[in-house]
């Protein structure tokens, strides 16, 4: 768990994930929870009782400022609208993006990651769908499972520099 992996098809790279759990089938296989790198933003969380205000872009520098690992980088906005407020308390970054991204109806959180540091755009989301997803049936039999999803990673105290400590994992 928590590894990056990078995948491909025969168009190119997909992106890059995370693992987030393995499960071993004895004798037949080892499947592989991936989820995407955006879910590294649920590592780190924004200060208690803050109220972020200004255009989405100068909202989106705030959040990703509060990084422990600066992996995510703003790239483009295409949203100029001014006035905007987030209020945060201790809200996870990947929560506080994606409400910072609903305070402006119609547009979408798009990811490009070709170099080692990534980039978050916020896009006019298209009208017509773009994508489908077909789902196969669950497998039957032994499981084995490794999960980080409740895996803590910061410890938050007045008594620490900064009110907050990263714990790398």
């Amino acid at each position: 768990p928590r590894d990056l992996v990078e995948i491909f098809g025969t168009g190119g790279s997909f992106g890059i994930f995370r693992v987030s759990s393995t499960t071993t089938l004895p004798g037949e296989a080892v499947l592989v929870d991936l989820e995407h790198t955006f879910a590294a933003l649920d590592d780190d969380v924004t200060e208690a009782d803050k109220a972020l205000r200004g255009t989405m872009r100068e909202i989106l520098t705030a959040i990703l400022g509060y990084q422990y690992l600066p992996r995510w980088v703003l790239g483009d906005v295409e949203d100029t609208t001014t006035g905007l407020e987030l209020k945060v308390d201790r809200m996870t970054l990947r929560e506080a993006v994606t409400a910072a991204v609903k305070l402006v109806d119609d547009r979408g959180i798009f990811f490009e990651q070709t170099d080692t540091t990534w980039k978050l755009h916020v896009r006019k989301l298209a009208t017509a769908p773009t994508c489908e997803c077909r789902l196969s049936r669950n497998a039957a039999g032994v499981e084995l499972e490794v999960d980080d999803h409740e895996l803590c990673t910061r410890v938050v105290a007045k008594e620490l520099p900064g009110s907050a400590m990263q714990v790398e994992a």
